[in-house]
């Protein structure tokens, strides 16, 4: 019995498959993305804030938290939630 994978992997419903894949895993980067760039920016403003404008370290500060939040609650959920389809699929 011949190897069919070869036929099979070509099929245009494994290629569909294969392109959401693709797409999930491009999503989570992006979203990676997001996430560092948020959290890079939160360390700058709070160095810069706390070293120009030292009376706005407490706006500084709930910046960064909300970052954290917005990572944490949001942004994870959705990387995770796309590693996840890109598994199933």
């Amino acid at each position: 019995m011949p190897n069919s994978i070869a036929i099979d992997q070509n099929k245009p419903d494994n290629l569909e498959l294969l392109r959401a894949s693709r797409q999930a895993l491009s999503d989570a980067k992006g979203i990676g993305t997001w996430q560092t760039g948020l959290a890079v920016s939160a360390v700058i403003v709070g160095f810069l804030v706390s070293l120009l404008l030292p009376e706005l370290r407490s706006w500084a500060a709930l910046y960064s938290v909300l970052v954290l939040i917005v990572d944490v609650v949001f942004l994870e959920s959705a990387v995770k939630e796309k590693q996840e389809s890109k598994a199933k699929l």
